[in-house]
This record gives C-alpha cells, structure tokens and sequence, in this order.
C-alpha cells in the first residue's frame, strides 16, 4: 500500500488559516435589509427544456434537486470518491499510472510555479470555507442593530437569476440585489485570500522533494474530486429531469436507465443543468462583476 494516498479521502491541510481578527469589520450597506424579508422558492431554478437529438423530440422539465434530494446526490458522489481512493492506493492500478504520469509534466516547473499550481488547487477549498464563515458572519448598522449581511444568499442569488431571466433589471430592487452579489463576492474573495496566505508559507519553506510529494497527492485528490463531480452530475440529472407537464414523475424510469440513455440526450441535460448551476452562482447575470466566486477567486491570482 503506497502511505502516501492516505491523505486522499480527505484534502491535506498543512496549517489552518488564523480567524480574522475582530477590528477587520466587513462592510456592507446596512439598507441592504430592507429586501431581506422575501426570499423565493428554490423551485424557481428550473425550466422547460425541447430540443431534438438524433432525430428524436426531447421534452422535459428540469430544476435542481431540493434540499433532500442534494442531500442524496452528495452521499452518491461521496461513495464514488472513496470508491476512487481505494484504487489509488493501490500502485499497479491504471488509475496510478495515470497519476505519475501527470507528474512528469510538474517536475518541468519552476519551484515557484509549483507553489502556483497547488495554491490553485486549494481555491475550490478556501472559497467554501468562506462561504461557511460569512453564512454567521455578524455586523451592526448604524444605530448599533446587529444583523447578519450574508445569512440568506441562497435566496438573494436565485431572486437574482430570476429578475435576469425576466429582464426586470430596471427596479430598485435589482440594482441594491446587484450591488449585494457583487459585495458578497468580494467579501468572499478576501476571506479565501485570507485561507490561502499560510499555505502559501508552508509550500515556500518546502525543498524540491517536498514540492513533488504535495505535487503528487493534489493530483491524486483532482482525480478523487473528478469522480465526486461526474457521478454528482449523473445523480443531479436523475433527481433532477422530470416528465413534462407531470413535473412530480421522473423522466428516467431508472437510475440505470439514465446511464444507457442516449448520450446526445445526456450531453444536452448535463448543459442544461449547468445552466441552472451558473444562474445560481450569479455567472449569467446582468453584470460581468457579479460571477460566480470561484471564478471571481482566480481572477485575483492572475
């Protein structure tokens, strides 16, 4: 068994990033509170899909899954990821040679340039965990009132999706929307920098050797993150594609069935659902400022 794939099932964190200190205030404009007060329903990320592939009519109603159903489609893709893990742990599998080949084009680089590629690999990673901690994140208005900026975005993003998609850009009510994503978007982006510092000093003080070792285990848990994607997304597009006109019945008579489906019918579900997964994340909106967090995160280490 090669130890070094022991880390995998869990991405390796040398050091924990400091709590901001407590004077570095995020501020955010208090009147933002006023459109608090009406959140929308999660079913308004969905549409209705007709298309044609391969001479065949597909019409069907999609939307993300609810909360119960994510909540199944994570433990699916989870199993798929530790299903993963085992495999590179074990050196003669195809899935390791992959991974060592990967290496070779790595050990090309700069010392620099390495610590480059692994910080990018830690984005995903400090972007969630600043997402966790603006969800509490408190502050206090003007008249000394406390109240949590960015408790209920979920809701404002899909408001958000849902004035673009109408083209009801107009309202005072979209602008403060607008100006509330982007503001979350760059506070997001300043706590993972924040996550991401210390990182940077522990891969600084690695010697070559140490280097290529973190090189090889961020490839290894890529792959494992690969698999966690591709099988969420089948999972996601099973919940998800229901009959049109019976948006309760499921397309897919089977799990199995969706995975024999014609593949231009799965190639045009899994664009459509990333659709919906982009107007969530604020990318298809109105302003080129307003994207989603983690592309708004490498944008800032260009």
């Amino acid at each position: 068994m090669d130890e070094n794939v022991t880390d995998v099932a869990e991405v390796p964190v040398e050091e924990e990033a400091p709590p901001p200190e407590s004077g570095n205030r995020i501020e955010v404009d208090p009147s933002w509170k006023q459109f608090d007060s009406d959140p929308t329903p999660f079913l308004s990320f969905s549409k209705e899909v007709e298309a044609e592939v391969d001479g065949d009519k597909v019409r069907v109603f999609i939307r993300l899954p609810n909360q119960w159903q994510h909540r199944k489609v994570q433990e699916h893709a989870a199993a798929a990821r530790a299903r993963m893990v085992m495999q590179l742990r074990d050196p003669n599998t195809d899935s390791s040679a992959i991974i060592e080949e990967q290496l070779l084009s790595i050990e090309d680089l700069e010392d620099d340039k390495i610590i480059e590629w692994l910080l990018q690999r830690h984005a995903p990673e400090a972007v969630f965990s600043a997402q966790l901690e603006l969800e509490t994140f408190e502050d206090t208005d003007a008249n000394g009132e406390k109240f949590y900026p960015w408790a209920n975005m979920f809701e404002h993003q899909e408001r958000y999706a849902i004035l673009v998609q109408r083209q009801e850009t107009d309202s005072d009510e979209f602008r403060k929307l607008e100006e509330h994503v982007i503001s979350y978007a760059e506070a997001i982006q300043e706590r993972a920098n924040h996550h991401l510092e210390p990182k940077e000093q522990v891969y600084a003080a690695l010697d070559r050797e140490g280097l290529m070792d973190k090189a090889r285990r961020a490839l290894r848990n890529a792959r494992c993150m690969d698999e966690f994607i591709n099988v969420y997304n089948q999972w996601q597009i099973y919940y998800g594609t229901r009959k049109l006109g019976d948006n309760n019945r499921l397309y897919f008579k089977s799990f199995g069935a969706m995975l024999d489906a014609d593949t231009g019918i799965i190639e045009l579900l899994t664009a459509e659902f990333a659709t919906l997964d982009a107007l969530k994340a604020g990318e298809l909106g109105k302003s080129p400022r307003a994207t989603s967090l983690s592309a708004s995160l490498e944008r800032s280490e260009n």
